[in-house]
């Protein structure tokens, strides 16, 4: 299959008497992309927020919204979080299949060698004042990891990768139990890499122990492990064509997903249930949000047109673990009621609102007794993977420019009237 080349038709471009002859590109799967550089200097394109254009070439992930489809290098997300652990996911995301035994065995000696801390991130977090946010502490920390020898300083993007997969988990668990007045645990290199993570976090609940909610951390991390050219990973990649190292890319985009329009979503889904209160409350909500008076957290998604295939599992997996969960969760069932509301409402029926995965993944997060505001951690811990896979693949497959977008000038122009003042541009709408 001819992948990210060119169709025989141009779509054809008149602007101002000039025409111009654009390549249609041909999609392995998905929507066909006009090819806009041949326009060169003497035009721009003008799509606030990238929402209309593709940037690069990617083998990595593939989304029909209309359809709610998401694969990983061609596998389904579904069979993905059911049938394999994240290690595998990871694998088959930065190398591009998934590991035979021999592979993942080999894959994970290389990051238990890795996985201790240095001491300097040690003393880092030993200073971070109590009641920090954890994604603040995260930041800093992953800056500690930056501090190389010298003779480290350029190590490729495959050490780089090994590293942080390594050494994220141990780091977002250090910040959890830091958060909680504990000091940090040393990993098990015995345990799984999920299962290493909740011991990590939770030493003294065997939760490392229990299939279903290593079963469950697995599916998490692999559902949240890379969903295309979201902020975070254009952050990521932005920062990669400047030539910065992995880890500074890595750091841009976990500062890219610690704002509540993205990775802090489902914290805030979890803060809204709470204040809805109970099932009662739901009809009064919904018709403030009608009215714009409230948002609905957790509902509708910028690329999804039916319901997020990740919240589906996610609500199927639930049921496993509150069961075994060491408290009661009743924002599950007020979540529930939720949706059934929503999704029978005119407003919503209209929009093609439906529940993405953040409206589900937090309240699971909270039966696995995480605190709301580690969410976003979690998020960034499984996130790092694809991120990564993104960083080599611009580097070493699909080679790019460093990235540049162009912008529409409104402001002065230096020859005009120096009495102009800025509110003539300022609240111009092009």
């Amino acid at each position: 299959m001819n992948r990210g080349t060119n169709i025989k038709e141009n779509a054809k471009l008149e602007v101002e008497g000039n025409i111009f002859e654009l390549p249609l590109l041909r999609a392995s799967q998905g929507q066909t992309v006009i090819d806009v550089s041949p326009l060169k200097s003497s035009y721009f394109t003008y799509d606030p927020g990238f929402k209309n254009t593709a940037a690069c070439k990617s083998e990595i992930c593939f989304i029909d919204g209309a359809k709610g489809k998401l694969e990983y290098r061609g596998v389904d997300i579904d069979k993905l979080a059911s049938d394999h652990d994240y290690l595998e996911v990871v694998h088959l995301l930065y190398f591009g299949n998934l590991p035979s035994k021999e592979e993942l065995n080999a894959f994970k000696a290389k990051l238990d060698k890795n996985m201790k801390l240095s001491q300097q991130t040690l003393n880092y977090l030993a200073t971070v004042p109590k009641g920090s946010h954890p994604m603040e502490i995260l930041m800093g920390l992953l800056t500690t990891t930056m501090l190389k020898p010298k003779n480290n300083e350029s190590a490729s993007i495959d050490d780089a990768m090994i590293d942080l997969i390594a050494k994220i988990p141990v780091i977002c668990a250090a910040i959890y139990r830091h958060g909680q007045g504990l000091k940090p645990i040393d990993p098990d290199p015995e345990l799984s890499y999920s299962a290493n993570f909740l011991y990590m976090c939770f030493p003294d609940a065997k939760f490392h122990l229990d299939d279903d909610f290593v079963k469950a951390m697995d599916a998490i991390f692999t559902l949240h492990a890379e969903h295309e050219q979201n902020a975070s990973t254009t952050t990521t990649t932005t920062v990669a064509s400047t030539d910065a190292s992995p880890y500074a890319s890595v750091l841009s985009g976990v500062a890219a997903l610690s704002g509540p329009k993205h990775g802090g979503a489902n914290e805030a889904c979890v803060n809204m249930l709470k204040e809805i209160g109970n099932r009662e409350n739901i009809p009064s909500f919904l018709d403030k949000v009608t009215k714009r008076e409230a948002v609905l957290m957790g509902f509708g998604h910028r690329v999804y047109k039916s319901k997020d295939p990740r919240a589906t599992f996610i609500q199927k997996l639930f049921k496993d673990i509150i069961s075994k969960a060491e408290k009661d969760n009743p924002l599950f069932d007020l979540a529930q009621d939720l949706e059934k509301k929503a999704l029978n409402d005119e407003f919503f029926k209209k929009r093609a609102l439906f529940p993405n995965v953040d409206f589900y993944s937090g309240i699971m997060l909270s039966a696995m007794n995480f605190p709301t505001n580690f969410f976003t951690v979690l998020f960034a811990l499984a996130r790092t993977s694809g991120w990564l896979s993104h960083i080599k693949e611009r580097a070493e497959v699909y080679s790019q420019p460093i990235t540049r977008p162009r912008q529409l000038y409104v402001g002065k122009v230096a020859d005009e009237d120096p009495e102009v003042t800025p509110d003539k541009y300022s609240h111009q709408k092009p």
